[in-house]
């Protein structure tokens, strides 16, 4: 009652059923769960989307040692299983793992969830370990005690053939080859044709009111910080472009993953002073320099694509704030940054809308914005698929126009793939890589907390309490700094939200009551990456 957890009414041991409705199926539809809570540590072991089950697995072979299971077989699984634990983590920061390490690392993922089920199965079929029942009990239970011991046998097997994969296969170098060269997914938006860009006129006036906006106690002269923000995929960087297309005296810096800020300014001095800059500069000489050739100076510089603020708080001071009527221009996916570039001026903030339905028709079908009446219901479904974000509207009108002849089938394809097969469809590769560039930088907790969003259907409003009491119930979230697991789950959920995975909507009535739902092709996303991690 009252969104309290259940197992927090219960004690140790104590059985009870609930239903609940399963998202995956028709909404009718309950499933009936019997439960044996064990209270544990949650400080410190949790669920992750890198480690899988591990980590709580770990605390609860601890509890079983010469228990219900022989101390020298827990000690194998425990040594084994956090050697296991540490490399999964490691390959959560790799990008463009192969084949070979990505089956390595959902093996392991299985075996951990077949030995939890194993102990949870145990547990509720002869009691938790610490129990003492008798004589009696222990001999009722002596089939369930010789099955175990049966399947701890087979586990630890799969065990060691795991281990032996790790050495045989040499993951540890596999982890050094996976890193690819980066080729960055944004690259082609760079170079998008203006006669090409549709619905770019209005956000184009409203950064240009921004970036002229007069305010009552300060100067136009004044150094002056403009974000745009918004989700992957809406514009951000042909905005950008598109405003500095005819502007001669525009510096341009684009920030990639984990960006290296000293080669940035190199890049940034060796414009302004128009010479190659030499290698032994220190990263004070090379913000001494630029702020020497800027000053006194009318600037435009755009700062693209930032992912924290701490690449900006080292470019910035490379600025001089003199009274020319400098002006930055930054791009953000996250708007706590977009926030922090503008001094904490909101009113500086501009905040990307996807296309509306008549521009979407037009970016599809181009300026004659034509459709064939058999394929007028199709379309609409696609384009209310897209969502309005012109990435991925380009990527299907690219899409149809390889296509030799023009039918039903091949729209209800292309619909499909929209709805189940991102990661099939090689066409939509490019929508998938900068749609997934806002996973990769999530810290390893929010990646878990995302995934279990995958369980919700299409469309469906999200209840923020209810979110945040599933996650704390799996696992994925626990006290932090002297703070309960509620208030830390909500400021992850505030985070996916200030990250625009997570829409905070509110409705057309007087009282603008407030819901939340995630971006169908985030969705998608979210499915494929389950998938592909074994989540």
């Amino acid at each position: 009652p009252g969104g309290l957890p259940v197992g927090a009414l219960l004690g140790n041991g104590d059985t009870f059923s609930i239903a609940y409705p399963s998202y995956h199926t028709a909404r009718s539809h309950y499933r009936l769960l019997q439960v044996t809570p064990i209270r544990v540590n949650m400080t410190e072991k949790l669920v992750s989307a890198s480690t899988g089950v591990i980590n709580s697995l770990l605390e609860s072979l601890e509890a079983s040692w010469g228990k219900s299971i022989p101390r020298s077989k827990a000690q194998f699984l425990h040594d084994e299983l956090s050697s296991m634990g540490a490399l999964l983590e490691d390959l959560a920061d790799k990008e463009g793992l192969d084949n070979q390490t990505k089956q390595w690392r959902n093996k392991v993922t299985k075996i951990s969830c077949d030995i939890e089920d194993c102990l949870d199965d145990f547990m509720h079929r002869v009691g938790a370990p610490h129990e003492s029942k008798g004589l009696m009990h222990l001999i009722k239970t002596l089939r369930a005690r010789h099955q175990l011991a049966n399947q701890i046998q087979e586990l630890k097997a799969r065990v060691q053939e795991a281990s032996a994969g790790h050495m045989r296969y040499k993951l540890d170098e596999c982890m050094s080859r996976s890193a690819n060269v980066f080729i960055d997914p944004r690259i082609t938006a760079l170079y998008a044709g203006t006669s090409s860009l549709v619905g770019i006129n209005g956000p184009k006036e409203e950064v240009i009111k921004l970036l002229i906006k007069v305010e009552e106690d300060a100067s136009m002269q004044e150094l002056r910080v403009v974000s745009i923000v918004g989700f992957g995929g809406l514009g951000k960087t042909t905005l950008a472009n598109e405003y500095t297309a005819n502007l001669a005296e525009t510096l341009i810096l684009r920030l990639l993953y984990r960006p290296d800020v000293m080669r940035l300014l190199k890049i940034l001095l060796s414009k302004v002073a128009e010479k190659d800059i030499a290698c032994n500069y220190e990263l004070p000489d090379i913000i001494d320099n630029i702020k020497k050739h800027l000053q006194g100076k009318w600037y435009l510089i755009v700062v693209d694509d930032l992912w924290d603020t701490s690449p900006w708080e080292i470019i910035k001071c490379a600025f001089p704030e003199d009274h020319c009527g400098s002006r930055v221009l930054t791009t953000t996916r996250i708007n706590s940054v977009a926030v922090t570039c503008c001094n904490y001026q909101q009113q500086f903030v501009y905040g990307m809308k996807p296309l509306d339905y008549h521009n979407s028709r037009q970016l599809l079908f181009g300026t004659e914005n034509t459709c064939p009446q058999q394929l007028q219901e199709l379309s609409d479904k696609i384009l209310q698929r897209c969502g309005g974000m012109p990435l991925v509207i380009i990527s299907i009108a690219s899409l149809l126009a390889c296509q030799p002849t023009t039918s039903i089938d091949q729209w209800k394809y292309i619909l499909d793939s929209l709805c189940h097969d991102l990661g099939s469809n090689p066409t939509l590769d490019g929508v998938r890589n900068i749609l997934k560039l806002s996973y990769t930088h999530l810290p390893r907790n929010l990646k878990t907390c995302l995934l279990y969003i995958g369980m919700y259907p299409e469309d469906h409003d999200i209840d923020r309490n209810d979110l945040v009491m599933q996650w704390i119930a799996e696992g994925f979230v626990s006290e932090l700094g002297g703070r309960g697991a509620i208030e830390v789950a909500g400021s992850y959920f505030n985070e996916l939200v200030n990250r625009s995975l997570i829409l905070r909507l509110s409705d057309d009535t007087p009282w603008k009551s407030i819901h939340y739902k995630v971006h169908d092709m985030v969705l998608n996303l979210i499915l494929f990456i389950s998938t592909e991690e074994n989540f």
